[in-house]
């Protein structure tokens, strides 16, 4: 038999005595009928403020006696949305980080007063292998990081297509190895690349490549057989010509 707390008679049923205990803490209460007939058994009953199963439309009052002593009904807390980041804006490269560089602000409403805002905001520069460039709305622009170039993509059909940030080899012919220089051409990461051979001028101003070899032209040379040789003309033959000027 559950042991009650001390118990107050408080009526009599049907000829049977019912006595309950002192109110919860919740303010429930635990009645006992004791049937005077010793045969019968007696019952317990707990009747409590609220019923927290119905369904009906709960009072305030239901709703936080329920809520805090059955964990029914409490309502979903809200949680506060995180503030926007704020974005610094500037006018110019200058006003940003070193990472960062200067762009017209994004709008939000795109279908509005068209895809930019007026006012500049500073973004992230890309880092090797991430895109740049493109024939973007300036707002949409990426830029590559300090000491990497934008380099066009190999689907040259594709004219519109952003690039990709790489390294540069060089930036000046003085980063390369002799022989060679830093080509630089446009879409294209600056390299190293094997110079090219110069061609020649002769006395007289005709240019010749590199590699040609024949009959030269002016003083000292115009009998004799010269070669151009990586922007040198070489006199192969020794033989003694008389003046022979340049035409007009």
């Amino acid at each position: 038999m559950k042991v009650l707390a001390p118990l107050v008679l408080l009526q009599f049923v049907a000829g049977a005595a019912a006595t309950c205990g002192l109110p919860q803490e919740n303010g429930c209460l635990e009645c006992c009928v004791r049937p005077q007939n010793p045969d019968e058994e007696f019952w317990c009953h707990t009747s409590c403020p609220h019923d927290c199963r119905t369904r009906e439309l709960w009072s305030e009052e239901k709703r936080e006696w329920c809520c805090k002593w059955e964990a029914l009904g409490c309502r979903t807390p809200t949680v506060p949305s995180p503030p926007a980041p704020v974005v610094p804006k500037c006018a110019s490269d200058a006003d940003c980080a070193s990472d960062e560089h200067c762009r017209p602000a994004q709008n939000p409403d795109m279908f509005g007063a068209g895809p930019c805002l007026d006012h500049g905001v500073c973004a992230k520069r890309s880092v090797a292998g991430e895109r740049c460039s493109g024939m973007l709305p300036a707002c949409f622009v990426d830029r590559c990081a300090e000491g990497l170039v934008c380099e066009a993509p190999e689907d040259k059909t594709q004219l519109d297509a952003p690039g990709t940030c790489v390294k540069a080899e060089c930036q000046w012919d003085s980063d390369c190895t002799a022989g060679q220089t830093c080509a630089h051409r446009a879409g294209a990461a600056p390299k190293c690349e094997a110079r090219p051979k110069y061609g020649c001028v002769l006395p007289c101003g005709t240019l010749k490549w590199h590699g040609w070899q024949g009959r030269g032209e002016g003083p000292n040379q115009a009998c004799n057989v010269v070669k151009c040789d990586d922007g040198k003309v070489t006199v192969l033959t020794r033989a003694s010509c008389p003046d022979a000027p340049c035409s007009a």
